[in-house]
């Protein structure tokens, strides 16, 4: 009777393994996520200093 279920071991590690994909895949795609927003919001602040008429090197009272 001290035998281990091997069918519910199998299982629990697929079960992990599958989990931990679905979570990295998350996070990697989060990180790629952040990296364009943060490339958009630096394009689009020179957007701005350039609407503004902002100097070169210059943004919003800002040195650059």
């Amino acid at each position: 009777m001290n035998d281990p279920v091997w069918s519910i071991f199998i299982a629990m590690i697929l079960l992990l393994s599958g989990t931990g994909y679905y979570i990295y895949t998350i996070m990697f795609l989060a990180y790629q996520e952040l990296k364009e927003d943060g490339q958009v919001r630096e394009q689009g602040q020179e957007g701005i200093c350039e609407q503004q008429g902002a100097e070169p090197g210059q943004c919003n009272g800002k040195e650059s």
